[in-house]
């Protein structure tokens, strides 16, 4: 339950224009739950965003040493972070509801 309070936080701080701030907050939402995904590649899909495509690599890459959320992962990366698409921060807010 931390981890998505830190994640609907951070969608609001990019709604607002707080980049650091939704930065930190992701963060803390994949510390909080490693074996998640979604928070994962909602983080990577920010660096993305945000210009910051090497960042957005090393967090995949750290995704994928987990067991749980490493096909997923893959899956992003394979999908949409080498074929250059983005999504809205916050994309992923229907199924970490649902977790």
């Amino acid at each position: 339950d931390w981890a998505k309070g830190y994640y609907q936080l951070a969608v609001e701080a990019y709604d607002k224009g707080l980049n650091r701030v939704t930065e930190v907050l992701l963060l803390n939402a994949t510390i909080l739950a490693p074996q998640w995904s979604y928070f994962y590649i909602e983080l990577a899909n920010y660096y993305y965003l945000a210009g910051q495509y090497k960042m957005a690599i090393e967090q995949i890459k750290l995704c994928m040493t987990q067991f749980h959320p490493k096909s997923d992962c893959q899956k992003y990366f394979e999908s949409d972070l080498k074929q250059d698409q983005t999504h809205r921060v916050g994309f992923l807010m229907n199924k970490i509801k649902k977790i």
